[in-house]
């Protein structure tokens, strides 16, 4: 079964119970589902395996070089000062990357390992217009999930689409529209940027050629939404969406059979319930018969005997063993983890992973450092751009950018390079 994109996008913004209740439905059928109660999304196994592999822009803050103090303050930079003067020992020019930026494309790569991509898009926002006037300019940045984007790449470009194609509302006539941003850059020159109608077709705004608004320096255009990963990639988490339902509703289920565990049936031999009439019921060949009555946890009842011998009552154990079910829950999302390349035992355990388990850990994360270089470089380049159209006091350049496991080197040998060697110890006298 095919799951689609929309789906794992929910199941990464935790807004996917709806699904979870439809899957147990087709499993359960619907009156053994609504007893189940409210589905359990403690575990959501998806974004679980993202933020557990998505951790490039944690811990130390991605170090960038070349970023103007201008270009910072107007990415809305909160860095420290510790942190920086840390950074600025490795190179007078080297800063954190601007803390919005961590931000935004933290969440960026998340869905990146949820969905297979996602986009950034950056808006110039302009005193005046969209600030007070006294206000510096600034570029936000804002998280584009997949649903809302539709990609063309050209036949030699697979690193970023020549067609990207936004959902929008537009404002038209003192009224919101459903719209779309079309930015094509498949014929480099003439570029253009349409906005229209998202079902009749009507075009809004038409910037084509010269009057296309998103250019560097050299004249070459960009396109203002930054895609990070291919949508090709989302094939490789598609077997975790399908699992991360199921898992859901496991521990659904299982926390309602611990429930109904802990008040299982009674039975009585050669007795009956004080206040019951006599027993009635189905006849069995001994001759016996049975009955039943209600009861619960907040009920007491007295056992009257039947005849001569004494009356005996006892309880019916659990129609399941909680213990052995959550193992098998457990054994099953780990499995599932451990097919994108995740160590099963670091999953079970949950504890520090053996060194094994933590060199493979690192390894899916380092793998991801090339695309977010890429991503944080050229989000740098357009900003600039847009500040600085003319490239004046702004750098169009490309800026380097070093990640988590990358900075702790850095600073690691820095600090082995300004460390003073211990004195040598004078031989003692004999």
């Amino acid at each position: 079964m095919t799951y689609p994109l929309a789906l794992a996008v929910r199941i990464m913004s935790g807004d996917w119970g709806p699904d979870v209740l439809q899957v147990m439905r087709s499993y359960l059928g619907a009156e053994r589902a609504a007893w189940q109660g409210k589905p359990d999304l403690s575990r959501n196994t998806l974004r679980r395996w993202a933020h557990r592999v998505g951790t490039a822009y944690d811990g130390f803050a991605p170090l960038t070089v070349g970023v103007e103090p201008e270009l910072a303050a107007a990415l809305g930079d909160h860095s420290g000062l510790g942190a920086l003067a840390s950074y600025q020992d490795l190179d007078s020019r080297a800063r954190p990357l601007p803390t919005s930026q961590v931000r935004t494309c933290r969440e960026a790569l998340h869905l990146r390992l949820g969905c297979g991509w996602a986009g950034v898009l950056l808006t110039h926002l302009e005193p005046g217009v969209d600030l007070p006037p006294t206000a510096a300019p600034r570029v936000s940045l804002q998280v584009v999930p997949p649903t809302q984007l539709r990609l063309e790449y050209g036949p030699h470009q697979d690193e970023e689409p020549t067609v990207v194609v936004r959902a929008i509302r537009w404002r038209e006539g003192g009224q919101d529209v459903a719209a779309e941003e079309v930015t094509d850059l498949s014929d480099w020159r003439r570029p253009s940027r349409v906005i229209r109608e998202r079902e009749g077709g009507r075009v809004y705004l038409e910037q084509v050629g010269d009057a296309y608004p998103f250019k560097l320096a050299d004249g070459t255009a960009y396109h203002r939404c930054v895609i990070l990963g291919h949508p090709d990639y989302f094939a490789e988490v598609q077997p975790l969406v399908h699992s991360s339902l199921r898992v859901a509703m496991s521990w659904t289920v299982w926390l309602a059979a611990l429930t109904d565990a802990g008040f299982p049936a009674r039975w009585v031999i050669n007795g009956r319930v004080a206040g019951v009439s006599s027993p009635s019921g189905v006849e069995v060949a001994s001759g016996s018969s049975t009955s039943s009555v209600a009861t619960g946890p907040q009920v007491v009842h007295l056992i009257e005997n039947i005849g001569e011998t004494e009356a005996r009552a006892g309880n019916w154990g659990p129609g399941y063993d909680p213990l052995a079910v959550a193992q098998a829950v457990r054994e099953y999302e780990a499995d599932a983890v451990s097919a994108l390349g995740l160590p099963v035992s670091l999953e079970r355990t949950g504890g520090e992973p053996t060194e094994a388990e933590a060199r493979a850990l690192r390894g899916l994360q380092v793998r991801l450092y090339p695309e977010l270089r890429w991503l944080d470089s050229e989000l740098l380049r357009r900003a600039a751009a847009m500040l600085d159209p003319s490239g004046a006091r702004l750098s169009h350049g490309v800026r380097p950018v070093a990640y988590h496991h990358e900075v702790e080197e850095l600073l690691r040998l820095r600090q082995t390079a300004t460390t003073p060697a211990a004195p040598a110890t004078a031989p003692e006298s004999p």
